[in-house]
């Protein structure tokens, strides 16, 4: 009887400490978490000092926390001019880079500067660094009595320096 109890208390202390010294795995976590925060009806602004440079305006901001990228749902982008001209580029979908200052318009890109100058696009990306707009995907801009077309753009955002290439061409609107 004794050996019996003996054995049961072996038993026993062994159990406990293989409880204690064997290592459980902590329940799996969901890794392909993702930081996200929504916005409704947001706008943004950049400004130079006093100056404004460009608002944003979108239907829908998604914001990834962890790489600072916001994807817009119908966005609106207006651009100051120091001259007092604006520029407004409306598009279905964008992207904006926090830390890049770079946004990415897709989907029927339309441009309308307030010197009547208009533009259609695909898909146009501003600089942020530099200010410039390069455009690719069925362009089409109109300036003064001008129409061009071409596969690709390059221009500041006012549309006074318009570089086109790829397939370009020029044509001028007759009574204007």
């Amino acid at each position: 009887m004794k050996k019996r109890a003996l054995w049961s208390v072996l038993a026993l202390c062994i159990a406990v400490l293989g409880y204690f010294l064997v290592p459980v795995d902590p329940p799996p976590t969901n890794n392909a978490q993702v930081n996200e925060v929504q916005f409704s009806g947001t706008s943004m602004v950049e400004k130079k000092g006093e100056r404004i440079v460009w608002e944003l305006q979108a239907e829908r901001i998604d914001i990834d926390d962890t790489t600072k990228i916001m994807k817009l749902t119908n966005p609106k982008i207006k651009y100051y001019h120091e001259d007092n001209k604006t520029t407004e580029a409306i598009s279905q979908t964008g992207v904006f880079n926090q830390k890049t200052r770079d946004i990415n318009l897709e989907g029927a890109v339309v441009v309308t500067v307030s010197d009547g100058s208009k533009l259609q696009t695909l898909h146009m990306i501003y600089t942020g660094r530099d200010g410039k707009i390069a455009c690719t995907g069925d362009v089409k801009v109109n300036k003064d009595d001008f129409i061009g077309t071409a596969d690709k753009l390059d221009s500041d955002t006012a549309l006074t320096a318009v570089k086109l290439s790829g397939n370009a061409k020029i044509t001028r609107q007759e009574g204007k």
